[in-house]
């Protein structure tokens, strides 16, 4: 019997409404993959990852093939979703784990954290 799902912000599950939990879509994507490229990167422009910012990753994020996620505090989210990447919740100071698996994973993972580290271009 298939479920309706639904994002659950303030713990990051999954929650189906016949009761099933478990970890967050983005994260089951890793799951028996051989290769990983995860980078730890400050998030240094003044508003953290607003909706902004959050667009501009999601975008580039959809050029790749490679499977992006961005973590914080334990919650996950897949870069090619900007709504997902709201409910990060990502402040000024935060640090975010950048994982990225696939065969461009490389320049993927590249090109989301210069974004990050350029402040996503604001002053």
């Amino acid at each position: 019997m298939g479920g309706t799902t639904f994002l659950s912000p303030r713990k990051f599950f999954w929650e189906r409404v016949d009761g099933e939990r478990g970890a967050h879509p983005a994260r089951r994507k890793l799951r028996g993959v051989t290769q990983r490229f995860r980078i730890s990167v400050k998030l240094g422009n003044k508003w953290g990852l607003h909706a902004r910012a959050s667009f501009m990753l999601a975008s580039a994020a959809m050029g790749y093939q490679a499977d992006i996620i961005v973590e914080k505090d334990g919650a996950a989210a897949d870069a090619k979703r900007m709504d997902e990447l709201l409910l990060l919740i990502a402040k000024a100071g935060d640090t975010l784990l950048i994982t990225a698996t696939g065969p461009d994973g490389p320049e993927a993972a590249e090109k989301i954290v210069g974004m990050i580290r350029s402040g996503f271009g604001e002053e």
